[in-house]
């Protein structure tokens, strides 16, 4: 039984028709995949800018707090020894019967630092 021409005719058509078909439907998926990956790269560079930015905010901050932190770790020892001055500064008076009346606000502005930068 020989096939006829035109019957092998349709048949190669039908096949090529078939092919063609699958090509562009694999063309058309990477188009869409391309796509996605474009978006999603744009997205993570946007995203990069901020976090960019985020960072040199926080390395500011964190200048700002290290230099807050090294002035009031300065006036520190001076409190402690005030402190201890001012306990001797009491025990003569008392020796001498003299009642004081204590200043806080040095200490005061001393606690309220560190609490600003403990928090």
């Amino acid at each position: 039984m020989r096939l006829s021409k035109k019957v092998g005719i349709i048949i190669g058509i039908g096949i090529i028709v078939v092919l063609l078909v699958v090509v562009l439907n694999t063309y058309f998926q990477q188009v869409r995949e391309k796509q996605a990956l474009n978006e999603q790269l744009d997205a993570a560079e946007v995203l990069s800018i901020k976090l960019d930015t985020d960072k040199e905010d926080l390395e500011d901050e964190r200048a700002q707090a290290q230099s807050l932190l090294g002035r009031s770790q300065a006036e520190f020892p001076q409190a402690v020894e005030s402190i201890e001055f001012g306990e001797y500064i009491f025990e003569i008076a008392d020796d001498c019967n003299v009642t004081l009346q204590l200043r806080v606000l040095n200490l005061v502005s001393i606690y309220s630092r560190l609490l600003t930068i403990v928090t």
